[in-house]
Formats: structure tokens, C-alpha cells, sequence
């Protein structure tokens, strides 16, 4: 269950349990998720990342450490072909204003 903080670590195992090969749904309800370090990786195929309307936002924390490679979401390793991947219905804050330059991807 996600509390506002890391949200990543809940949302990334949510993922994780999505059975192998077949993929699935991972639901967000509506509110306010902090995304911190690493972000939410998606490296399977067949994942569906849905939100429950413009009230459910992906936010970026305010000191979460991102590198240049790291984003609020990323699909993908860089090395193997990911399909299937859906994101929709959500909101995704990147907070430009707190952080500026070459770490602040979004998707």
C-alpha cells in the first residue's frame, strides 16, 4: 500500500507480481504518489500502469536523487524489446521547478 512516500518500491512490486509472461493490470487510485530515487522501471511486457483519472499523480520528490538516466517512469533497460505497455489516466508531475537540468525526464 502506497503512504506518500517511495511510492515507487510499492508500485515496482506491484509490477514484479504481475504473472510472468502474461502481464496484467496495475491500478492506482486516485491521490498524490511520491516517486523518489530510481523512479518506476517497467521491464516487462503486457503492463498496464492505470490511473484512476486526473486526481491520481505521479509526482517526482522534491529531493529524490534522480540521475540523468532515471525518470518518473521508464520502460525499457536498453538493451531488450519491451510491447504491450500501457500508461493511462494519471497525471504525472516531473517538478520543474525544483529540479532543473539533465535529471529532469518524465517518461
Amino acid at each position: 500500500q502506497c503512504d506518500g512516500t517511495d511510492d515507487q518500491v510499492q508500485i515496482n512490486n506491484a509490477i514484479a507480481a504481475l504473472p510472468a509472461g502474461i502481464g496484467g493490470t496495475v491500478l492506482l487510485l486516485e491521490g498524490n504518489y511520491s516517486i523518489a530515487t530510481s523512479g518506476i522501471d517497467i521491464t516487462t511486457s503486457s503492463v498496464a500502469l492505470v490511473g484512476s483519472g486526473k486526481g491520481t499523480i505521479l509526482r517526482r520528490a522534491w529531493n529524490s536523487g534522480f540521475t540523468s538516466n532515471d525518470g518518473v517512469i521508464t520502460v525499457g533497460d536498453g538493451t531488450n524489446a519491451y510491447e504491450g505497455i500501457v500508461i493511462a489516466n494519471l497525471s504525472i508531475d516531473g517538478q520543474k521547478t525544483t529540479h532543473a537540468g539533465n535529471a529532469n525526464h518524465c517518461i
